[in-house]
């Protein structure tokens, strides 16, 4: 089968035709089909029951939702996949005016200038709107993730922590500034922590681990966004004191590991050292009982010893050669 044969499921979401369930959320509506959700969402196969009120009227309302990430939600159970694109405010990353909308796809580039041309994307000023808004690109993927565990769709989740990881560290790692990085981390921590529970420890833990990454520049500059987001979250704190015990005691566990191979070492060499002088004694002991003797037993002449090469020990009479 060609690609050209594979069927679009999404131009049935984008059309509607064949729908059998329609969700409701803002002013946004969706035709979708009960088969595409049910078979990926225990959510939908439970609701869409006739037993339920949904189920029978074939009708979700969902008035607490953004209809964005309802969108990417709904996009992901039809395609495998996902588009993000918070960032649509004219400037570039220094905040200056473009006259073009910035976007970031499937999670993988900052900006459109990426895409294009394979050059590094343009480094973020310290404009707080700016920095902000590219924090908020960040915490699309934290809603998308929470709205897919509340979904009960694993796969989306699993995704979405994938992008989250990946444009975290894409953004960090372009800040020039500490204190940015102290600004984006302290609007991305509440998001992370307020819509997730305490059992998920997904985000979680790769939020505290970028945080301990990033601990020593922040604190070199005082961030106080950071300490006034500690102060109120004070679980991200904890968690990435947690995060500093456990690197230390990987290091202690290399450092003991590295001690015993040199401790082992150093016992080995010594072995080599002792069998070393037990070989040189030997052999001085069979050169002096060589030369305590009168006579070779082949040519009846004196007898003498040779040491020929330095591996191996070679004995010979002098007289004879044998």
């Amino acid at each position: 089968m060609s690609d050209e044969d594979d069927p679009k499921w999404d131009q049935f979401l984008s059309t509607g035709e064949f729908s059998d369930f329609t969700i409701v959320c803002g002013d946004s509506e969706w035709k979708v089909h009960r088969v595409i959700l049910c078979a990926q969402s225990q959510y939908f196969r439970v609701i869409c029951k006739e037993c339920y009120r949904e189920g029978t009227s074939r009708r979700l309302e969902l008035k607490e939702e953004d209809p964005d990430v309802i969108q990417a939600v709904l996009s992901f159970l039809y395609t495998d996949d996902y588009e993000t694109d918070v960032i649509g405010d004219s400037q570039d990353a220094n905040g200056r005016d473009t006259g073009e909308e910035e976007e970031i796809h499937n999670g993988s580039t900052l900006s459109t200038t990426e895409t294009e041309t394979n050059e590094e994307p343009p480094k973020v000023g310290a404009e707080q709107a700016t920095v902000h808004a590219y924090a908020a690109l960040v915490n699309r993927h934290v809603q998308i993730y929470a709205c897919a565990d509340r979904f009960c769709i694993s796969h989306l989740k699993n995704l979405a922590a994938e992008r989250f990881q990946e444009q975290l560290s894409l953004l960090l790692g372009h800040l020039e500034d500490s204190r940015d990085k102290g600004k984006v981390l302290a609007a991305i921590i509440p998001e992370v922590y307020q819509t997730t529970p305490s059992t998920d420890r997904q985000l979680r833990d790769i939020l505290a681990e970028k945080i301990a990454e990033a601990i020593p520049g922040l604190l070199a500059e005082g961030n106080d966004e950071i300490a006034s987001v500690f102060t109120g979250v004070g679980r991200c704190a904890w968690d990435v004191l947690v995060r500093f015990k456990d690197e230390l005691h990987a290091l202690r566990e290399r450092c003991d590991k590295q001690a015993k191979g040199i401790s082992e070492t150093n016992r080995e060499f010594k072995q080599l050292e002792r069998s070393l002088k037990r070989c040189e004694d030997k052999k001085e002991q069979i050169m002096r009982m060589l030369r305590s003797k009168n006579s070779c037993v082949f040519c009846g002449k004196i007898f003498g010893a040779t040491v020929e090469g330095s591996e191996r020990i070679i004995l010979r009479c002098k007289g004879c050669g044998r």
